[in-house]
């Protein structure tokens, strides 16, 4: 659904922005935290929702069965 797929991206975005920090500081990132900046977050937030609204375009929601991942409450019974 759009609004994982919303939320999703968004994550990606912030913890690779906070991956290449770690990578370019290297062994020095130990030695503080490296964070991610409310502003860069609240960007990735918006790319995200435009990334996310290209996804749903190419990939519509398809309803699912949904007996596809439930079990029938007699399953396992005997008799």
């Amino acid at each position: 659904p759009f609004r994982s797929a919303w939320a999703v991206l968004a994550a990606a975005g912030i913890y690779g922005d906070i991956a290449r920090e770690v990578e370019r500081r290297g062994a020095a990132a130990i030695d503080a935290r490296v964070v991610t900046g409310r502003i860069a977050k609240a960007d990735w937030v918006i790319r995200a929702w435009y990334q996310a609204r290209g996804r749903a375009r190419l990939f519509p929601v398809v309803e699912r069965d949904r007996d596809l991942w439930r079990r029938s409450r007699l399953d396992g019974l005997d008799g």
